[in-house]
């Protein structure tokens, strides 16, 4: 369904991004390992689009995001060992139309897997951590492991992070998926006469708070 993708798209980035604060957070000054609670803000985007061989689509995700904490490493160069996972319902995508909510659900078999897992596991940075000023766009990679469906898949996401204020930052990017990658078939409809295009699209827009630590 064209929400698989967005589903763990949704839960990775939203948790790899609010996660990635940590990183900028710590700019490299402390190698002791540390909790850091933060919040994400209501103004975030996330969405995923994807294709077919009618119409375009997007799904947009309704979930309120939950505080939360990152257990922070440690931090060697442009690296910085993470460790938290996040669970979300699949349930908290709409994709505008029942018949395709319902139908996402089935493929990411929601009944038996009613939740998608995410793992953090670090951060980098193209630079030294600590060697931009604040307001500088900083280029930054996060690796986490996505469970749908019970299927497991190791990922790298892309992400351009910001500090907007003294504790909140921004983090956008884009991330192309496959569902076939977690062993989800692209659904199809009235007899095969509609299909779903194998790729999708994700793109999010997060703002987080660190809100102590």
């Amino acid at each position: 369904m064209p929400s698989s993708g967005l589903h763990h798209a949704h839960a990775f980035l939203s948790l790899g991004l609010a996660l990635i604060l940590t990183g900028i957070l710590s700019l490299g000054h402390s190698q002791e390992p540390r909790r850091i609670p933060y919040i994400i803000s209501p103004k975030s985007q996330l969405y995923l689009e994807g294709t077919s061989n009618v119409k375009d689509f997007t799904c947009r995700n309704t979930l309120a995001f939950r505080p939360s904490q990152v257990a922070m490493g440690q931090v060697s160069g442009n690296c910085i060992t993470l460790n938290t996972r996040l669970q979300l319902p699949i349930r908290a995508l709409d994709c505008g139309n029942y018949g395709i909510n319902r139908d996402m659900q089935a493929t990411l078999q929601a009944k038996d897997y009613p939740y998608i897992d995410i793992q953090l596991l670090n951060v980098t940075g193209e630079t030294q951590l600590g060697e931009t000023s604040q307001q500088e766009w900083h280029a930054l990679r996060a690796q986490v492991v996505v469970s749908i469906a019970g299927k497991s898949q190791t990922m790298e996401v892309p992400v351009r992070a910001r500090q907007a204020t003294a504790d909140t930052y921004r983090f956008t990017g884009s991330c192309p998926l496959q569902m076939t990658t977690f062993g989800i078939d692209p659904p199809s409809a009235l007899l095969g006469l509609v299909q779903v295009s194998d790729d999708i699209q994700i793109y999010f827009d997060l703002i987080v708070t660190a809100t102590g630590g």
